[in-house]
């Protein structure tokens, strides 16, 4: 059976195409230095939005003389969500997935703390796999409580091996619950 696009993409010329990414990029380059967020998606028609620069910050973390990076996403409720990435996965997750599941619990007043793991992505150190995390999975709990010291619950999510790292691990780190969209 032969692959069907719907009718619309099947007379998209690369000319349309390239034209749809230069309103999508013109958008986009029209906000920076503005505090305005757009969304081209749809052709040349753009929404913007306020976008509050003070709500993710970058956090440098010790671990053993090594130094871990972290995505801070501040909000004001109590109970936060420390986001271990798994396997070699970096700290914006696949596709952007783990920083728009942070931005969407912020949002809705849930302060969300992402970070990599030494070895990972551009970080210096070792990348020993989920059984040798418990020093970053520590160090980074503990920057989180200091960065927010309103969070009197602390919540571990990771997937793949970062759901078994958080199982592991989790007590020694102070976390008060684990949650895994995957198995570990």
């Amino acid at each position: 059976m032969p692959y069907l696009t719907p009718r619309r993409e099947r007379f998209d010329s690369k000319a349309i195409r390239v034209r749809r990414m230069r309103a999508i990029l013109g958008a986009a380059v029209a906000a920076v230095g503005t505090g305005q967020r757009c969304d081209a998606r749809a052709g040349a028609r753009r929404r913007c939005g306020r976008v509050d620069r003070d709500m993710r910050r970058l956090i440098a973390v010790p671990c053993e003389g090594e130094t871990l990076i972290a995505t801070l996403d501040e909000a004001a409720g109590a109970t936060g969500v420390l986001i271990m990435s798994g396997g070699n996965e970096i700290r914006s997750g696949a596709h952007r997935g783990m920083a728009m599941l942070a931005r969407r619990l912020a949002a809705g007043g849930t302060p969300v703390y992402r970070y990599d793991r030494r070895g990972i992505g551009d970080l210096s150190g070792e990348n020993g796999g989920f059984l040798s995390a418990q020093a970053d999975l520590v160090a980074a709990a503990a920057a989180f409580r200091a960065a927010v010291p309103h969070v009197t619950r602390l919540v571990g999510f990771g997937n793949c091996d970062a759901a078994s790292a958080l199982a592991l691990f989790g007590a020694a780190a102070g976390l008060t619950g684990c949650c895994s969209p995957t198995p570990g």
